[in-house]
């Protein structure tokens, strides 16, 4: 027999239910001393007496919880923090988060999303490129073919998402369907736009973690 996990309210829930069922307590005494309606307690009850205490152990424990945040958005948000508020407490750092990076770390889809078939050419990696302050807002867009290693680079103005994601959407535009199947971007809020790629040209947009991308990859180009 495995041992069953239960926390001190759902012990102490098997305690007064086994009472009960003992003919100790009243199921009147029972709600009151659990907060719960008569209904509630007859419904527990007869969790308890058919498949005994670990009925009453809570369903999703053990389980990933639903609003879990995926991995690569929690190593990116830790990278943010780390360069660029190290001094900061986690309260004044999630604010930060929430108001400046929002986009690109609560609101993408992971490499689940991806192609199965990414070692078969078509399947691109995507980093933006970025200069000294000196030279203005000017930065470059590079995209690496996975397999080819063949690279593409666009300019831009500014770090804006809506005309990165139209320059790449016109780029990409007059290649054959099959060699621009899917984009994998770092979670830059550059590329907060994605979901204009599939329904521009069909391709499929993902992101991975800051550490994706392999040293000689796509941050490799500007050296």
């Amino acid at each position: 027999m495995g041992w069953v996990v239960m926390s001190e309210r759902e012990l102490n829930r098997v305690e007064i239910l086994a009472q009960v069922d003992d003919g100790r307590l009243t199921v009147d005494n029972a709600a009151h001393m659990l907060a719960l309606t008569r209904r509630q307690v007859f419904r527990l009850l007869k969790r308890y007496r058919q498949d005994g205490a670990s009925a009453i152990r809570h369903k999703a424990r053990g389980k990933p919880p639903n609003n879990r945040i995926h991995h690569a958005k929690r190593d990116y948000a830790l990278s943010v923090i780390k360069e660029s508020y190290p001094d900061f407490g986690p309260t004044l750092a999630a604010e930060m988060l929430a108001e400046h990076h929002r986009t690109h770390i609560f609101d993408n889809q992971s490499l689940s999303h991806r192609p199965e078939a990414v070692s078969e050419f078509g399947h691109w990696e995507c980093d933006l490129m970025m200069f000294r302050k000196e030279n203005g807002k000017i930065n470059v867009t590079s995209l690496v073919e996975r397999v080819s290693r063949y690279t593409v680079v666009m300019r831009n103005e500014d770090r804006q998402s809506k005309p990165i994601m139209e320059s790449l959407i016109e780029g990409l535009a007059p290649l054959p369907a099959d060699v621009r199947r899917s984009i994998t971007f770092d979670c830059g809020f550059e590329f907060g736009e994605w979901r204009k790629l599939k329904p521009g040209i069909g391709t499929v947009a993902c992101f991975g973690s800051i550490r994706l991308f392999e040293k000689d990859d796509v941050t490799g180009i500007d050296r």
